[in-house]
């Protein structure tokens, strides 16, 4: 099966912060996981928290519970989970810019109390223009 590549087109990020409550993106990623599927993480922080929001299509997905998509992503070596640290996951589906079905996965990587999990995919920041 062919997968859809993510479509983030209609996304502008926020690359300085106004205010407190403003989220800032920090950068992003793409690859292709083991089976195909073409995924997009994005990068940002808010309220002193550091997440990943991982794109890839829902197809084949239907039916997974939040802890489905964090093992999913581990075993993808996508994410390392530290040892004793509880991970927040938070998945749910979207459509992109192109209408494609797609799993919209958040991951706290890092608070206030530390590191959660470990990012592996390399990230770029994005261009100012």
């Amino acid at each position: 099966m062919e997968y859809p590549k993510p479509d983030r087109s209609d996304f502008t990020p926020n690359l300085e912060k106004a205010d407190i409550d403003d989220v800032l993106d920090l950068g992003f990623g793409e690859g292709v996981m083991s089976d195909g599927r073409p995924f997009r993480v994005e990068c940002w922080a808010h309220h002193g928290a550091t997440l990943l929001t991982f794109f890839f299509s829902s197809a084949d997905l239907d039916h997974v519970s939040d802890n489905d998509l964090l093992r999913l992503l581990s075993s993808e070596g996508l994410l390392q989970p530290i040892d004793g640290r509880e991970p927040d996951v938070r998945g749910e589906r979207v459509t992109d810019a192109a209408g494609n079905y797609l799993w919209s996965v958040n991951v706290m990587i890092g608070d206030d109390e530390g590191v959660r999990m470990r990012d592996t995919h390399p990230l770029q920041r994005y261009k100012t223009e």
